[in-house]
């Protein structure tokens, strides 16, 4: 694709910066990948490592607890609440990390979260605004995530914490 002149993605692939994401099963495969020294950063969507010995579940996606010890880049949580089925998994894995920024942001609309309403609604937006200040550097996004009075920390529905996080911009 990016090296194809007739592809049109031509030369609009910036292979230099990478993200791994994904939603409930797809988010521990980002999580697994995240190990990988490519990826620049992780979200994960409704999604958290299974609390159960061996971390195995029905997704099939072998990582454990033990495994987030290899993420070396910022992660953020996004979750659905207390009625998200992934919440326990992610916000346990919130609190074991602490070698590397980690942000866990709810919203209290379910594991679905908002991705199916139109350009995948909040979590969309604020998956956007992550990468953007991950990728890109840029610096307005990250003020949605830093600082006291970040924008997350003041959007109506949203709860947030913050480990190993940066200064505001």
């Amino acid at each position: 694709m990016n090296a194809d002149p007739t592809d049109p993605l031509h030369g609009r692939i910036a292979t230099e910066t990478v993200a791994a994401t994904g939603h409930s099963c797809g988010g521990l495969q980002a999580l697994l990948a995240g190990a990988d020294p490519r990826i620049d950063t992780v979200i994960a969507f409704g999604s958290g490592v299974y609390n159960r010995d061996g971390g195995g579940g029905l997704s099939g996606v072998q990582i454990d607890k033990a495994g987030l010890r290899d993420l070396h880049t910022p992660v953020a949580y996004i979750l659905g609440g207390p009625s998200d089925i992934a919440f326990p998994n992610g916000s346990d894995d919130f609190a074991r990390i602490d070698h590397v920024p980690v942000m866990l942001a709810n919203l209290p609309v379910g594991h679905g979260g908002t991705l199916m309403l139109e350009d995948g609604g909040e979590w969309a937006r604020v998956g956007a605004a992550w990468l953007a200040w991950q990728l890109r550097g840029d610096t307005e996004a990250g003020r949605l995530f830093t600082g006291e009075d970040c924008g997350l920390c003041t959007a109506q529905g949203w709860t947030i914490e913050r480990k190993l996080f940066p200064a505001a911009p």
